[in-house]
C-alpha cells in the first residue's frame, strides 16, 4: 500500500485533496463532513507509524497547517465556535 511506502506524500495528498473538496462543495458557513477528518487520521496514523524525526515533523507540519487553514477559513465564515473548536483541538 502507497500510505506504507510514502507516508509523507500520503499525508499532504489526502490533506491537501479532503480541504480541496470541502472547498469547492461547502460554503464556509456550513459544517463540513466528517469523512475527511476520518481519512487524514489515517493518514496521519500511518505517518506517525512508519516514520520519525525530520520526516515525521514535516508531514505532520504540512498536514496540520493545510488542516487549521480550513478551520480558520470556516471561523471567517461565520460558522460558529463550537464547529471550529473540537476540530480544531482534536486535530491531526
Amino acid at each position: 500500500m502507497l500510505r506504507f511506502r510514502a507516508p509523507v506524500a500520503v499525508v499532504i495528498l489526502v490533506t491537501a485533496s479532503s480541504g480541496a473538496w470541502i472547498l469547492t462543495m461547502f460554503s464556509p458557513k456550513d459544517q463540513p463532513p466528517f469523512e475527511p477528518a476520518l481519512a487524514i487520521f489515517v493518514a496521519v496514523f500511518a505517518l506517525a507509524s512508519r516514520t520519525d524525526g525530520r520526516t515525521l515533523r514535516t508531514g505532520a507540519a504540512v498536514s496540520a497547517s493545510i488542516f487549521s487553514a480550513g478551520e480558520i477559513r470556516g471561523e471567517l465564515g461565520g460558522q460558529g465556535i463550537g464547529n471550529v473548536s473540537p476540530p480544531a483541538v482534536l486535530r491531526p
